[in-house]
């Protein structure tokens, strides 16, 4: 169930904390590892010596767990719109000391779960067209740890960064139509 406060700050284009709301507790590194194992290979992307990796096009997958399917379909619910997708991006890292995109912006809305080990989130603001900035560019409001089930909306264009704490992956929702959140709740 959506709650209003979360609509609010949809609407308002705020950020939403949801806390430690996902029950991720039936996923593990091997279930990981076979989504990599049998997901098409154009759509897997590793980087740095296979240090990180990021798998696309995951929403159909037989593979996919049944909580990230239940996010799913409750985020086309809440932000139905004829023609809005839903994406999914799986982000990886094997290790603590490969950094993730570096401080930036996204060009959709995205609801993330954190799903297996730790990382730090933080809220940046600067007045910068960039995509991406340095940290002298900007200033971080706000920053906390992320465990297994933890969730965040992030609207687009609100600049965020991940910093791995060890070995993890996170699921990355994104809705890709409307900037305008109105028009779709």
């Amino acid at each position: 169930m959506i709650s209003e406060d979360f609509l609010q700050s949809v609407r308002d284009r705020k950020v939403h904390d949801f806390g430690n709301i996902i029950d991720v507790s039936d996923y593990d590194w091997y279930r990981f590892v076979k989504l990599i194992a049998t997901h098409p290979n154009r759509n897997v992307v590793f980087t740095d010596p296979k240090q990180r990796v990021e798998i696309k096009e995951c929403v159909q997958r037989p593979a996919l767990p049944r909580f990230a399917k239940n996010i799913i379909l409750t985020l086309n619910e809440t932000f139905y719109d004829p023609g809005n997708v839903t994406t999914l991006v799986i982000l990886g890292g094997f290790d603590s000391s490969h950094k993730s995109f570096g401080i930036h912006k996204d060009v959709m809305d995205v609801f993330y779960v954190q799903v297996l080990g730790e990382i730090n989130w933080s809220i940046w603001e600067t007045d910068s067209p960039n995509p991406r900035i340095e940290e002298n560019e900007g200033k971080q409001v706000w920053k906390d740890k992320f465990t297994p089930g933890r969730a965040i909306w992030i609207p687009r264009g609100t600049f965020h960064n991940i910093e791995p704490l060890s070995a993890r992956v996170g699921f990355s929702f994104a809705i890709e139509k409307h900037p305008d959140p109105s028009t779709y709740i």
